[in-house]
């Protein structure tokens, strides 16, 4: 994500490694030294998210609807089609060609103008920067020696 430093997680990541390795099989003191406490983790509510620049999400968002806008529009195209072979079958193949290119110049149009209406509202709908975030609620982590 944008300007995070994963060197600092991975460091306190291997610290932690590193600890509990020797905990469980490293020396062991004797019995009368202090032992180690167990480690306990307790949380209400994690939450884990990953941002980056309110650009890049927005282009994310954008490459999202066109891919979902080209889906409908195939959609929207099968239906024309039904309606043109309803068309060649009562009116025949003639009136059908004229009706075709009316239909699919519509068809386009339409897209056009529901592709333009998403974006729009894309546009006004408050602005992201979270690519994903990983919310886990009742968080009981432990480690026994």
């Amino acid at each position: 994500p944008f300007e995070y430093d994963f060197g600092e997680s991975i460091d306190q990541i291997i610290s932690v490694a590193k600890f509990l390795k020797q905990l469980h099989l490293g020396d062991r003191p004797p019995l009368d030294d202090k032992l180690w406490a167990d480690i306990r983790i307790h949380a209400d509510v994690v939450e884990l998210e990953f941002r980056d620049d309110s650009f890049e999400v927005h282009v994310g968002d954008i490459y999202d609807l066109m891919s979902d806008e080209y889906q409908q529009s195939l959609v929207r195209q099968l239906v024309v089609n039904e309606k043109l072979e309803e068309i060649r079958r009562e009116q025949g193949e003639f009136m059908a060609a004229k009706k075709a290119g009316d239909l699919r110049s519509k068809m386009d149009l339409t897209n056009a103008e529901i592709y333009k209406g998403r974006a729009k509202s894309l546009l006004e709908s408050r602005r992201r920067t979270s690519l994903i975030t990983f919310r886990l609620s009742s968080v009981d982590i432990g480690a026994v020696a």
